[in-house]
C-alpha cells in the first residue's frame, strides 16, 4: 500500500466519520427528515454535472422510476433511520450501526433473493461481524 493510498483512506474515513458527527449535531435542530432530505438532495445535485458530462442523462431519464426506488431504499431510508437514531445515540454508535448495513444486506439477499451463501461470503460476513463487535466492544 502506497503512502497516497493511506492518506486517501484516512481522508475518506475523516469525511465519512464527520458526516455522522454532523448528523448528530444537525438532526435535533433540523429534524431527521429535513436533514436527510437536504443531504440526499445535495448529493444528487453534486452528481448531476457528472451525469451530464458523461452524457448518460438520457439513460437515467429512461430508468427514473427504478432509480428512484433504489435510491430511496439504498440511500434515503437508511440515512433517515440513522438520523432518527442519532437524535438519542452518540455519533460513534450511529457510524457502527451503518457499518452493519452490508451485513444485513447479505442476509436479506440470502433470504429474500435466494442468493447462495458461499464459503467466501460466509467468511466475509463473519469478518465483518467480528469487526463490528470489536468496534463496539464485547
Amino acid at each position: 500500500m502506497r503512502l497516497t493510498d493511506v492518506v486517501e483512506l484516512l481522508l475518506l474515513s475523516a469525511l465519512w466519520g464527520g458526516s455522522f458527527l454532523f448528523m448528530r449535531l444537525a438532526a435535533p435542530v433540523l429534524g431527521p427528515v429535513w436533514l436527510i432530505e437536504l443531504r440526499v438532495l445535495l448529493a444528487g445535485l453534486a452528481l448531476l454535472p457528472l451525469l451530464i458530462r458523461l452524457n448518460v442523462w438520457s439513460d437515467v431519464r429512461a430508468k427514473l422510476k427504478a432509480l428512484f426506488i433504489v435510491g430511496c431504499l439504498n440511500s434515503a431510508l437508511p440515512f433517515l433511520l440513522l438520523a432518527f437514531a442519532s437524535v438519542s445515540l452518540p455519533a460513534g454508535y450511529t457510524s457502527i450501526l451503518n457499518a452493519t448495513a452490508p451485513l444485513f444486506g447479505m442476509v436479506v439477499a440470502a433470504v429474500w433473493l435466494k442468493e447462495k451463501l458461499t464459503i467466501t461470503r460466509l467468511l466475509g460476513l463473519a469478518l465483518g461481524f467480528t469487526g463490528v463487535v470489536l468496534l463496539i466492544g464485547l
